[in-house]
């Protein structure tokens, strides 16, 4: 008879992170009720090498020195918007697949358009391609 270890007790997860693992988890989920359990565990595989390695970069410092932004000047939550303004999605539509509100999705859109010097949506996608944020 084999003895599994009890999981350790998880440890507090940085605030900003909980969305992104939120929306993972959901995405897991959705695959788990579509009968695609192999894709559900990809998903949570991915998520975990995601974790270990904000993990080591915390653990390096780079965190803390960096914090939640990149060159750009974009956070973590813009650069995960970003992508989809090259697509036809709505605002409320780019809030439902990354698991936030329309609103939050239009903030952090007006937001982008401030950081890159733009006013709309097709000149945002052409500075994000000229500066290296998103591929041609």
């Amino acid at each position: 008879m084999t003895t599994e270890s009890a999981p350790a007790a998880p440890r507090a997860m940085p605030p900003e992170l909980v969305p992104d693992v939120r929306a993972w988890i959901g995405r897991a989920l959705a695959s788990i009720d579509h009968g695609e359990p192999q894709a559900a565990r990809a998903m949570l595989m991915e998520l975990e090498q995601s974790l270990d390695r904000t993990t080591r970069d915390a653990a390096h410092g780079a965190a803390s020195h960096r914090g939640d932004r990149d060159r750009s000047g974009l956070t973590r939550a813009e650069r995960r918007v970003l992508p989809f303004l090259r697509t036809h999605l709505t605002l409320a539509q780019i809030g439902e697949q990354l698991f936030v509100s329309r609103n939050t999705v239009s903030t952090q859109t007006a937001s982008i358009y401030r950081k890159l010097g733009v006013g709309a949506r097709a000149a945002a996608v052409e500075e994000a391609i000229r500066c290296g944020l998103l591929p041609d």
